[in-house]
């Protein structure tokens, strides 16, 4: 017996499927192949078909009888054909009937081997040839294809691209980019199940659609797909299309935007016609009446400064065409506000393009990896500056600096800011560490874990642009931060015509409660100061005072700031230890941090009574619900009919340790996920609970998270 080639996979033996109604036969392969290979065996169609539905593609290679009793071997290929999962499986036709050669190879067969059979050697060639002639062909598909959808590989489809332009290099071609708009809050809300079925149903649309346009399509990233075809006119009715494709329930919640730069120029690289796409998506809403985009002058002239701006950064921060500007934070807790700290603000002296804001660079930056090495800049020329005031004016006046999200995945950037005030002899609460609210509320982990650690070596964190949305007000209880900076934007909104301050005021009664002091950004006017003092923010920031400034400027104030400092009541800048604190009710601060949920229960923890209230319509007033005299008794008659019958056993089980769950939440806040059932479908809340500090309080909210999910903006 001839013995096989060298295999290109020797690690354990493949599989094959042996299928003949005759034991000799049988036996006779058997002799063949089981010294090279793990033969199974099946002796008829029926059984062939049984064992292909339990072992599927684990088999290399099928032998297939033709002339079998009941089903026979043409019925076999026949269900393999019609099998996604079989119908690449090699199959070798074993006959004496060459006339049905035809018949075979139409319905997916590969090979022949006849009968009487020939030498085992050719036997054992034929079949190893087609095997690793296979295994060569799916490692091609592997790299051609996404796993996932089937689509082209991101690799394989800007080939593809490069094929189509040589070939038809006059035809009018738009490059589209197609994407999800939240995937990610798809995938926390239902799970990656759900998420991964979505990809496949829009995948699937796409595949019909780029053949109906004569077109190629791939997915490139995640929830992101791209598109080539020729020029689209009506590109409403193509989004329309795309949409048609998702299940009627998805289109409840999944939201497709689109960007399109049509007729794409082919002296261009293929990869950024697609990055042209991705900029048109990204101007677009996050509505169906509103969500496609198109590439045009305007997108790419700044595209092209953008570029320029990018190509320009080192030699910009070499020769310190950056420029940091100052502006004074005022401390209004007094009778006349007083000079408390500033922040360093930067713009780029650029040599064409003038004086350019941080807008148009900072994002810029952030996106393109470079924004760890502006920050580091500027925490430099923040020190330097601090100690050339120090030595001139004998006085120490705090700058507070801005750390990106991004730096705080650098491992070393506490190194770096200890190195920086001990190169210039500061102390660390000389320069105080802004972070965004977006920061905490993405990678909150990370952030809080670093943001310990500088609190550590003795810097102080404010978290900066509080209000934009990222987070709610109960996270500020577990932050790591010593002063909150409330977004600008959230200030002057506030003090709009229709605007309303009560949000204001809620935030200032939390952190007060926190002991957190507040700085207010963007105060414009005597009526804002007189407002925010009134409600008792602490410090304060904006035009009213003063515009970012130059060094040089900024010296008057810190003219004034020596002569004040020479006032006993004025207390070292920068220190918010010294912020005076009012004493709150407990449960007004309990119903501030609870504002927007759509419960609130009050416990008296003496008498187990308790209140239950809704928020009203208009969500600023609550209206009494419910009432109990025993809560730890009546929540288990109340909750019976509506939690499941595994929740409910649990809820039981928790209440039985009801100490420990006293002990804990004098600790820390206690939250938790639970199910009810409504209307005979499982819905999904949220519960978060305070102690009050004595223990005599409990007061905990309660929110759809279904309800709360579906009146969320969507973000990209």
């Amino acid at each position: 017996m001839a013995k096989a080639p060298e295999t290109l996979y020797n690690e354990e033996k493949r599989r094959i499927l042996v299928v003949d109604d005759e034991e000799k036969n049988r036996a006779f392969l058997a002799s063949v192949l089981e010294k090279e290979y793990e033969v199974f065996y099946a002796v008829d169609g029926e059984d062939a078909l049984a064992q292909l539905q339990k072992y599927g593609t684990t088999f290399s290679l099928v032998l297939l009888d033709l002339n079998m009793p009941k089903v026979g071997g043409l019925d076999v290929l026949a269900v393999m054909h019609s099998s996604d999962e079989l119908k690449d499986l090699p199959v070798i036709m074993t006959t004496s009937d060459n006339s049905a050669e035809e018949d075979c190879l139409r319905l997916g067969a590969n090979d022949f081997i006849p009968k009487p059979y020939p030498y085992s050697g050719v036997i054992l060639a034929r079949v190893l040839r087609l095997i690793e002639l296979f295994e060569k062909r799916n490692i091609v598909q592997s790299t051609q294809r996404d796993a996932l959808t089937g689509l082209y590989s991101r690799d394989y489809f800007f080939w593809e691209v490069g094929q189509h332009d040589q070939h038809h290099p006059d035809m009018p071609m738009d490059a589209i980019f197609i994407d999800i708009t939240g995937f990610h809050i798809i995938n926390e809300r239902f799970g990656m199940n759900t998420g991964n079925t979505i990809i496949r149903h829009l995948a699937s649309r796409l595949r019909s659609l780029s053949i109906e346009h004569s077109g190629l399509v791939c997915r490139s990233i995640a929830d992101s797909f791209i598109f080539y075809c020729p020029h689209i006119e009506d590109l409403r009715a193509f989004y329309d299309e795309i949409v048609d494709g998702l299940e009627p329930h998805e289109r409840d919640f999944v939201h497709i935007r689109i960007g399109v730069y049509p007729n794409v120029k082919k002296d261009t690289e293929i990869l950024p016609r697609f990055d042209q796409a991705k900029v048109a998506a990204d101007t677009v809403r996050h509505t169906r009446n509103n969500a496609i985009g198109v590439y045009d002058e305007v997108m790419h002239n700044k595209q092209r400064y953008c570029e320029r701006l990018l190509d320009d950064f080192s030699d910009a921060i070499q020769k310190k065409q950056f420029v940091v500007y100052y502006q004074p934070k005022y401390d209004i807790r007094f009778s006349t506000p007083e000079l408390f700290s500033a922040e360093a603000l930067v713009r780029w002296q650029h040599p064409v393009f003038g004086l350019i804001g941080p807008v148009d660079f900072i994002p810029l930056l952030e996106n393109n990896g470079l924004i760890y090495t502006l920050d580091r800049y500027v925490w430099e020329r923040a020190a330097e500056q601090i100690k050339m005031w120090k030595e001139r004016f004998g006085a120490t006046l705090p700058i507070s600096v801005n750390m990106s999200r991004i730096d705080l995945f650098e491992p070393d950037v506490t190194d770096v800011l200890i190195g920086i005030i001990q190169k210039y002899s500061l102390a660390p609460t000389d320069l105080l560490v802004e972070i965004t609210e977006s920061a905490y509320a993405q990678d909150h982990e990370l952030i809080e874990k670093t943001a310990n650690k500088l609190r550590e070596k003795g810097f102080r964190i404010e978290m900066d642009d509080f209000g934009t949305g990222y987070s709610s007000l109960s996270m500020l209880s577990s932050l790591p931060i010593d002063a909150l900076k409330l977004d600008m934007n959230l200030v002057q909104n506030a003090f709009e015509k229709s605007g309303d301050t009560r949000m204001l005021e809620i935030i200032v009664d939390i952190a007060d409660y926190l002991s957190i002091p507040v700085i207010a950004e963007g105060v414009e006017t005597l009526n804002q100061l007189n407002v925010l003092k009134a409600i008792g923010c602490d410090y304060v920031q904006g035009y009213y005072f003063s515009k970012p400034v130059l060094p040089e400027a900024f010296e008057l104030y810190m003219q004034a700031y020596v002569e004040k400092k020479e006032d006993s009541r004025h207390d070292e800048g920068g220190d918010y230890t010294t912020a005076k604190k009012r004493n709150l009710s407990f449960m007004k601060v309990a119903s501030a941090l609870f504002s927007g949920y759509e419960s609130i229960v009050h416990v008296d923890m003496k008498t187990g009574q308790f209140i239950e209230y809704r928020q009203s319509e208009s969500r600023r007033k609550l209206r009494h619900e419910n009432t109990g005299m025993n809560f730890f008794t009546d929540i288990l008659d109340l909750t019976k009919d509506i939690l499941p019958a595994e929740e409910y056993e649990n809820l039981c089980e928790l209440l039985t340790h009801k100490e420990e769950i006293l002990l804990q939440l004098k600790q820390k806040p206690f939250s938790m996920f639970y199910r009810l059932i409504e209307d005979g479908k499982p819905v999904w809340h949220f519960l978060r609970a305070i102690l009050s500090k004595n223990g005599e309080n409990l007061v905990f909210g309660i929110l759809s998270v279904d309800d709360a999910f579906s009146k969320l903006p969507v973000k990209h």
